[in-house]
């Protein structure tokens, strides 16, 4: 019988799959953080440096800067009572008595549904208690869930009634 002589030949290296797969998992989050931050899905403003790196160096009209100012000035200018309340509920309000939002801004688009009595559906946090329940039904307000376990309260109510309801201590 004739043996076979296998050759010798040094070890291959050992390819590290784990650090490949690790290197491809890093590149896939980076540049769907990437993404995400031109698209403005994280940072909200990082969509005004995307448009300024392309190029697009176009300044906002003047009146939108106005605009801007005057929403701005408005928030700043906020009773107590009205900072605890959204600012799209309050806007709605406004907009329900054709009033001006801000100087210079007659209305904006909102994402506040009302039923057909003009009532919203709103969560409130706060000490769920005696008092606040009361408070609710006497601006007519209908509890819809109430959890104080978790410091929190859905109801149903007319717009108008926001503001004394966050009168409420």
């Amino acid at each position: 019988m004739k043996q076979t002589r296998r050759a010798q030949f040094p070890p291959l290296p050992r390819h590290n799959n784990n650090r490949r797969r690790w290197s491809l998992i890093v590149f896939i989050l980076l540049s769907a953080v990437g993404v995400a931050i031109a698209s403005g899905g994280v940072f909200p403003n990082a969509g005004l440096f995307v448009s300024a790196a392309s190029g697009n160096d176009a300044p906002i009209s003047a009146s939108a800067a106005q605009q801007i100012e005057a929403l701005v000035q408005d928030k700043l200018n906020r009773t107590p009572e009205q900072n605890k309340i959204d600012s799209q509920l309050l806007y709605a309000t406004k907009m329900l008595h054709g009033q001006p939002i801000a100087a210079g801004v007659q209305s904006l688009s909102l994402n506040v549904e009302t039923n057909d009595q003009g009532r919203v559906v709103v969560d409130i946090t706060g000490n769920i208690n005696q008092s606040l329940l009361q408070t609710l039904i006497s601006n007519g307000a209908k509890i819809l869930v109430s959890t104080p376990n978790y410091n929190s309260i859905r109801v149903e109510v007319g717009l108008d009634s926001l503001e004394s309801i966050a009168a409420s201590p």
